[in-house]
């Protein structure tokens, strides 16, 4: 006779969540798109394969990678598809609408999560800080970007918010638009930057005009303002550095 005892009884013999998982994983197909990046990893797909999987993500296990490449080529690229609104989106790519909300809503979180890395304990030091920070998302736009950078104590970035599209001198109700969000979060000082979709940072009339009127807002709450930079095609220009800004004084010189 048998006598030995089973101590640990399962309690079910059904498979687990876990295992459900990892064989739903092992049955795509290896080649895949979907596929490619459960083996891979994210970082070892192409675009048109990043893409195919936000825009068809059921793994049919169809070779589509080819129009999907095709549509990448069409749109212009990650830079093109960033920078354009859902409706361009639609008539560039001939994609549905919510194909391309759902490209502008992952790009936007590719975004916030860099730019989170990015901003956490950076301290500035320099325009050029804020040139390297900032560059890389304004000097692609074909309208102006009006961004107010926060600061704390340190001049460590507590965050950047866009104010504005538009020209200086036509869309933007300053300094209120500016100043809110920097009293709600109660930085101490803040930089405000824009593009030249010209490519010439040289700043206008209008620049100078909006600069002064922030300068005097924020010596009225108390805020140091520290620079307006203006970003270009590969250039910027600092107003403080071209002598226009008095930080001290929170003033603008004539």
């Amino acid at each position: 006779m048998n006598h030995e005892r089973t101590f640990y009884t399962p309690t079910s013999t059904e498979p687990d969540a876990h295992d459900l998982v990892f064989d739903a994983f092992n049955q795509l197909d290896a080649e895949s798109a979907h596929g490619r990046l459960y083996r891979l990893g994210a970082e070892a797909l192409k675009d048109s394969e990043l893409l195919e999987i936000l825009l068809h993500p059921t793994d049919a296990s169809m070779k589509e990678g080819s129009s999907y490449e095709k549509l990448t080529e069409k749109i212009g690229g990650l830079h093109r598809m960033r920078v354009s609104s859902a409706e361009e989106l639609c008539q560039i790519g001939s994609i549905t609408p919510i194909q391309a909300l759902i490209i502008k809503a992952a790009l936007e979180l590719g975004k916030r999560a860099l730019s989170y890395r990015r901003i956490r304990e950076k301290q500035v030091t320099s325009p050029q800080d804020i040139v390297n920070y900032l560059m890389p998302e304004l000097r692609a736009y074909e309208t102006e970007r009006f961004i107010c950078v926060q600061l704390d104590t340190k001049n460590k970035i507590i965050k950047w918010d866009e104010i504005s599209k538009g020209s200086m001198d036509g869309t933007m109700s300053m300094p209120r638009d500016v100043f809110r969000p920097v009293i709600r979060d109660g930085a101490h000082a803040v930089i405000v930057v824009h593009n030249h979709p010209s490519g010439d940072p040289n700043p206008s009339p209008a620049d100078i005009s909006v600069t002064r009127r922030l300068a005097q807002a924020a010596a009225l709450l108390g805020i140091r303002f520290l620079d307006h930079i203006i970003i270009g095609d590969g250039q910027h220009r600092s107003l403080k550095d071209m002598g226009l800004i008095d930080e001290k004084n929170n003033a603008t010189l004539t």
